[in-house]
């Protein structure tokens, strides 16, 4: 059928046919090939057909499992496209779920294999057994056993500890393509394309009843979390509740227009999500059996939904690959990661604060005037996207670490490439130079700290010790060390002179995300996903004290020009001044109504910069404690920073877009202090010279 789908793409509606194709293959072939219409090709072998959250770590920031092609890969919610590869099947994966403990991840493919795989010792087995294709399969809530559904018509019953198959359960008429369990560990119930649901007692290892209601094939199914009711989603583009106990259809949901493709439930399951081919997700009331939203915003048929640990956000798959996460608690997009989109990563900016640089998953690097408002040149050579971006302190070269696991070095003047270092073996995420512009330093996601010489292009060292990857480097001591922060939750100091390791920073207990030195270069303060502040003594090698206050994860840091001042970003929107002589929170505000991503400081410590998701960049005036005004970015913002001259305001968005403001243009605020209780209202003189006010302290002024 694929075959003769395939022939008919001509044509005008080439595109409209291929689409069609692909929901087809989805929903009943499966088959392996990429669907061909002149220039146009679709490889249907690499849609995401599986996501789920794996709550390891921490919970406010989850691993997130999903298929993709033939593999699984693992990786953060906050770097969705930074994904590392579990394992890989030898044909398409179509399931992937993941242990109550959250140690073990299963996956069925259409090698007619199961995998079950241990994250974090890095072991799995093949388990073999079917005839056909694995489309789904679910683990115990004891984490004992896995079910697998095929097309062979069967579910296997799969020992997770002995690694073997246990039983098979048979009879349905046509393959099944999904299968739940109760919480109990009592049922399992099985969705076919014959259009039925059963039900199977797993002491007896019989069927107990089948249910019969929908038109079309059923394609997922969930459990509630009382075990009373299972809920099942179709191409019939419904929804259906069914009483587990009385084994009778309950009420049905209608809204989506085409073909359920995923469900899932909140943990008090009051709320279910499910996504369709007809490109939405759709929010719906378990108690009021009503839609109570809909989100949109994927071009493409959304195949796969999955709820964070704390049923705050949605992640959702699509088969252009493109994977959202959505807040239900602002009922808006959070944001949007494309795994080749043209997002902007990383930028920096000139000493003489004239130029910015920005690296981008289009894999190249742009140059852009501040001044004239104009991009100056963009920089190609890399054959994945740009991690992170460095301009020399001399302003004469950039440098750019790349997901292609090199590092490249670029004339400024002559806007050429000089030369390329290989040698890591993982995508090189954070790049620095000494001040004296003679030694490049990177980190990696393979765990290492390359050092290499600016003067005859060779790699000097590698500082190997870290088992994670690195996240940040600093170099301190007039570049005679280095400091690197890493996923394996340790900081590092290395001699640079030495060639070797110094001594290791232990205490977070997850990874470290952010660096930052005081001035005098006595203490080093860190922030980590633990949601933790530390500041460390140098000098004795040990932590200092803790700054604990924050409840998620801390995501940028900024120290005053004296000293005195810490300021942190967190991923709950909050912004917290820290007194460090007094080591403790003198100030902490919801400043956005999501995570803060990025903090800057003006050189004389006055104004602070802030950039979060929303969308918004706001300035304060520091020593007030109040913001001065705001700046829209019309889409999610990654980062914002201000020039060394204090005269531009800069920020990368995920709408590729490079944008400026110029920060003298704004007056200076004025505080008039002299009423005791709030002002209520505000007018201002005919002639615009004087303001009258008027309080609940009784006066006017």
């Amino acid at each position: 059928t694929v075959s003769r789908m395939c022939n008919s793409l001509d044509g005008d509606n080439a595109l409209e046919k291929v689409k069609s194709v692909q929901e087809f293959v989805r929903l009943n072939a499966k088959s392996k090939c990429s669907l061909h219409s002149d220039e146009n090709t679709i490889d249907i072998t690499n849609i995401i057909l599986s996501l789920t959250t794996l709550g390891a770590g921490n919970e406010d920031d989850p691993y997130i499992v999903r298929s993709f092609g033939n593999s699984v890969g693992i990786g953060r919610l906050s770097n969705l496209n930074n994904f590392s590869v579990l394992h890989t099947h030898n044909a398409r994966v179509n399931s992937v779920v993941t242990s109550p403990d959250r140690q073990v991840v299963v996956s069925g493919a259409d090698d007619n294999c199961v995998k079950i795989w241990r994250v974090f010792k890095q072991t799995g087995a093949v388990l073999q057994g079917h005839g056909g294709d694995v489309n789904g399969v679910t683990i115990t809530s004891d984490g004992k056993y896995a079910l697998s559904a095929s097309d062979d018509k069967n579910v296997i019953v799969w020992n997770v500890e002995e690694l073997k198959a246990e039983y098979v359960l048979t009879g349905h008429s046509h393959g099944v393509l999904c299968v739940a369990v109760t919480k109990d560990c009592q049922k399992a119930i099985s969705g076919s394309l014959d259009k039925e649901i059963k039900i199977w007692n797993l002491q007896t290892r019989s069927e107990e009843c089948t249910m019969e209601g929908h038109s079309w094939a059923v394609h997922c199914l969930v459990v509630t979390p009382d075990d009373k009711r299972v809920i099942s989603g179709s191409k019939d583009c419904t929804l259906k509740v069914w009483n587990l106990i009385t084994k009778k259809e309950e009420f049905t949901l209608r809204g989506h227009t085409a073909g359920i493709t995923d469900v899932t439930l909140t943990k008090d399951g009051e709320r279910i999500i499910s996504s369709s081919l007809d490109k939405t997700i759709k929010v719906w009331s378990f108690r009021h059996q009503a839609e109570e939203y809909t989100f949109e915003g994927h071009g493409d048929a959304v195949l796969a939904v999955a709820l964070t640990k704390k049923d705050k956000q949605i992640v959702s798959a699509s088969s252009n690959q493109l994977l959202k996460v959505w807040s239900l608690v602002e009922k808006n997009e959070d944001m949007v990661l494309e795994g080749h989109a043209q997002r902007v990563n990383s930028v920096t900016i000139s000493k003489d604060g004239e130029r910015l640089l920005s690296g981008s998953r289009d894999t190249t690097i742009r140059m852009w005037n501040l001044k004239e408002q104009r991009e100056n040149f963009s920089l190609r050579g890399h054959a994945n996207p740009v991690g992170g971006v460095h301009v020399t302190a001399d302003n004469r070269r950039v440098i750019s670490g790349s997901l292609d696991n090199t590092i490249k070095v670029w004339d400024i003047r002559q806007q050429t490439e000089e030369f390329t270092f290989e040698g890591h073996k993982g995508s090189v995420m954070t790049v620095v130079t000494t001040s004296d512009c003679k030694r490049l330093i990177s980190g990696s996601n393979d765990h290492t700290v390359k050092v290499w010489s600016l003067e005859n292009f060779e790699e000097e060292f590698t500082l190997r010790g870290h088992t994670g990857f690195i996240n940040r480097l600093l170099v301190i001591e007039d570049d005679k060390k280095v400091i690197s922060g890493s996923a394996d939750k340790t900081i590092k100091v290395w001699d640079l002179e030495k060639q070797e390791e110094l001594y290791t920073l232990e205490g977070h207990t997850d990874q470290v995300y952010s660096l930052v030195m005081t001035p005098d270069g006595k203490y080093l303060i860190s922030g980590s996903y633990d949601s933790n502040i530390k500041v460390w003594n140098l000098h004795d090698r040990k932590e200092e004290f803790g700054l604990p206050g924050h409840q998620r994860r801390v995501l940028s840091l900024v120290i005053t020009p004296d000293g005195k001042e810490l300021v942190s970003g967190c991923f709950d929107a909050m912004i917290k001044i820290w007194n460090l002589q007094e080591r403790k929170e003198i100030w902490s505000i919801s400043a956005h109504t999501n995570c803060v991503i990025s903090l800057s400081l003006t050189t004389d410590g006055e104004h602070l910069i802030s950039s979060a998701t929303d969308g918004i960049i706001k300035v304060w005036n520091l020593p007030h404690r109040a913001v001065e005004y705001s700046l829209r970015n019309p889409s999610n913002l990654l980062k914002a920073t201000i020039s060394p001259d204090n005269s531009q305001i800069i920020c990368a968005g995920s709408d590729n877009s490079v944008s400026g403001w110029s920060f003298r243009t704004i007056p200076k605020m004025t505080r008039l202090q002299g009423h005791t209780h709030p002002v209520v209202d505000l007018d201002t003189t005919p002639d615009g010279k004087k303001i009258v006010s008027a309080s609940y302290d009784n006066s006017i002024r």
